[in-house]
């Protein structure tokens, strides 16, 4: 029996939509393809191999890149990151939400990046299926590895739910040799302000409740 359900009942995309109606179809669309991966699913996994989990919402993600769209710069094409992607959600959102190039997920848990190569599967069989997804990312990918080791020097965007990150992780993400101009966007820490330019603080709705969000930009 086949694990890709079939297409929701959304919106009529032959029809003139606002972009309030298209944003509601993306997340209906983001909601239907990962309905069997429940947040409740990656903390219990994650809980096991002694890990915190949480996500950020598509809506709050919404909020942010559309921030940073419109008032920092953040361009067209580009590569965005999830360091620490979880079951993928991110990724997927980040592709649905902002006209990216390339959106990876690096995730060191091998059972959390299997759902996210599932969830790929899922997005990308359906997404031709819809003609206000033709501005989606195409190009997603998930890596099973620790971003201390995996290269990302390419982000030209980056979100990282950081709340449980200690000190040094903090302090590597800052100095992490990414070129001049890139949005880096973390939860709870701020990264230094000797590499990182803080262009807006927030308090934002997560899975786990709310957390102080900030947008940097690298000096």
């Amino acid at each position: 029996m086949s694990i890709i359900p079939n297409p929701p009942p959304l919106l009529d995309p032959s029809s003139s939509l606002s972009p309030s109606d298209i944003l509601k179809s993306k997340s209906q669309f983001l909601s239907n393809i990962s309905k069997k991966f429940p947040v409740t699913l990656g903390e219990s996994l994650s809980w096991e191999q002694n890990t915190i989990y949480g996500e950020v919402l598509f809506e709050t993600l919404n909020e942010i890149l559309t921030k940073s769209r419109e008032k920092y710069s953040l361009h067209s094409g580009g590569v965005f990151y999830d360091l620490g992607s979880g079951i993928g959600k991110a990724v997927i959102s980040a592709g649905l939400l902002h006209n990216f190039s390339t959106c990876i997920g690096i995730e060191v848990l091998p059972c959390l990046h299997s759902l996210s190569e599932t969830l790929k599967a899922k997005y990308l069989k359906h997404k031709g299926k819809y003609q206000w997804l033709n501005d989606s990312c195409d190009d997603i990918r998930f890596v099973l590895g620790d971003i201390c080791v995996y290269d990302w020097t390419d982000a030209t965007c980056f979100f990282a739910n950081a709340t449980c990150f200690d000190k040094d992780m903090i302090n590597y993400l800052s100095v992490y040799p990414v070129k001049s101009g890139t949005i880096g966007i973390t939860t709870t820490q701020r990264l230094l302000k000797t590499h990182w330019r803080l262009l807006e603080t927030s308090y934002k709705n997560m899975t786990w409740g709310k957390a102080t969000v900030f947008i940097h930009q690298k000096i």
